[in-house]
């Protein structure tokens, strides 16, 4: 029974030691998310860019 159960955690074990951590996830998204970066308009550390700007009735926004 101990043999069955030590093969059991064994192998619960390999299963897990492959996955990525929401970390590691969350900064691959960052940096490439399907071919277009957030850090393009964002930066490397994530500060605000302005991008562009709108008229509104003649206000510039």
């Amino acid at each position: 029974m101990k043999i069955v159960l030590m093969f059991f955690l064994f192998s619960i074990s390999l299963f897990g030691a492959d996955f990525i951590t929401l970390k590691e996830y969350s900064k691959m998204l960052y940096e490439n998310p399907r071919g277009i970066s957030c850090k393009e308009c964002h930066g490397a550390d994530g500060s605000e860019q302005i991008l562009g700007y709108y008229m509104k009735n003649g206000i510039k926004t």
